[in-house]
Order: C-alpha cells, then structure tokens, then sequence
C-alpha cells in the first residue's frame, strides 16, 4: 500500500505593466465628461506554484515579458465645488512568454519546451474620489 502524501498548492501570480495611454474627451457641458482611452506597452509576469518543495511536486517558478493593449471608456468631472469623480472601464489584452527557472539556481533556464504561453487579458472597472487643493 502506498502512503498518502498531503501537499499544499499555493498558487501566486504577480504582474506589472509598463504603458503609454492617450485619451480622447468629449467637450461636453455636463458636470461629467466623458472620455475614450486607448495604449499599449508591456507586461511582466512572475508564476509561482509553491508546494513546500514537496518530493513529488518541487516548486515551480516562471517568469517572462508580453506585450499590452488597452482600451476603455470612462467619465471624470466635478459635480461640486473641489470634489472630483471618476469611472472608468478597460478591457486589456496581453499574453507573456512565461520561461520556468530551475528552484536551487533561479538564473538557469529549463529548456524551450518548459515554457508557454500566458493570456494575461481581462476587464476592469474602477472608480475614484478626491478632492482638489
């Protein structure tokens, strides 16, 4: 009989974007303005698998760089008297060549069949509030 072998799996993906954006407002009346953005740039991922370096499963880690494309529509304005608001809504497409490191030495490189690709895209909605001095 084999022995049961429990192992936690923590999962962690950590992404940063580098991007230029330009935005194309309306010159409405109303307190709110909308407006139009789109970009690109570039992305880094970092995957961790962690399994506290299990027997049967190591720890994996993959790195790597895509590019970015972004666009979206939101509002910003201030309806009142030194209160600004915003919303805004953007769709984001990126897909990163993820390469996986070997865990004792994480500068060396598995080879080219250990790595792939990551779609990193998806939506986002985001408001503010603040106020200006």
């Amino acid at each position: 009989m084999v022995p049961l072998v429990t192992v936690t799996v923590a999962q962690r993906l950590t992404t940063a974007s580098i991007s230029a954006n330009v935005r194309a407002r309306w010159p409405a009346p109303w307190a709110m303005r909308p407006y139009l953005v789109a970009g690109g740039g570039a992305l880094y991922a970092d995957l961790l698998i962690d399994t506290n370096n299990s027997s049967l499963y190591p720890t994996r880690d993959a790195t790597g760089w895509g590019p970015a494309l972004q666009a979206g529509f939101g509002a910003d304005g201030n309806p009142w008297r030194d209160l600004l608001l915003g919303v805004e809504a953007r769709w984001r497409w990126s897909q990163a060549t993820l390469r996986e490191h070997l865990r004792p030495n994480p500068y060396t490189l598995y080879s080219a069949s250990r790595s792939g690709e990551a779609d990193l895209g998806g939506f986002s909605l985001q408001a503010s509030v603040g106020w200006a001095f």
